[in-house]
């Protein structure tokens, strides 16, 4: 049985690029495209009051979204342009487009667009229903 909570993440990776090839061509101005409650697998940690989002990201050029975390797992792909996930205390990453990305629940960031074209992508996140889907915080300063 524990082999079954070993496929799990190679099984999100496979469904949100899955995902991901599908909404390729049906890429709309609607920042959501779906959002519902997750059916648990039964398995330790999931929780019938999880819900799933589907969104869109698109950030202009020079445009930033505020510092913020997420309440649950937050992952993205980039179709177009360089997305740059600041996460504070220097710490900088940048994400070309045809690459996906992962911030952890709680991880304060700021996703910013420094270039020419837009950035455009697809972003899937589960969280605790009783949760916001984010959380506006300060610029981390507490550096190590």
């Amino acid at each position: 049985m524990r082999t079954a909570f070993a496929r799990r993440p190679l099984t999100l990776l496979l469904a949100i690029g899955a995902i991901a090839a599908l909404a390729v061509g049906a890429f709309a101005a609607s920042p959501l495209w779906a959002r519902g409650n997750l059916i648990p697998f039964a398995e330790p940690g999931d929780n019938p009051n999880n819900d799933v989002r589907i969104g869109s990201l698109l950030l202009a050029p020079g445009a930033s979204q505020p510092w913020h975390y997420h309440s649950g797992p937050f992952y993205g792909v980039v179709q177009q342009g360089v997305l740059v996930e600041d996460l504070g205390c220097g710490r900088v990453q940048e994400f070309p487009a045809g690459t996906a990305f992962h911030t952890p629940a709680g991880v304060p960031h700021q996703f910013r667009n420094e270039g020419q074209p837009a950035v455009q992508g697809m972003t899937f996140q589960v969280w605790d229903g009783g949760l916001p889907f984010n959380v506006m915080v300060a610029e981390p300063t507490d550096c190590p």
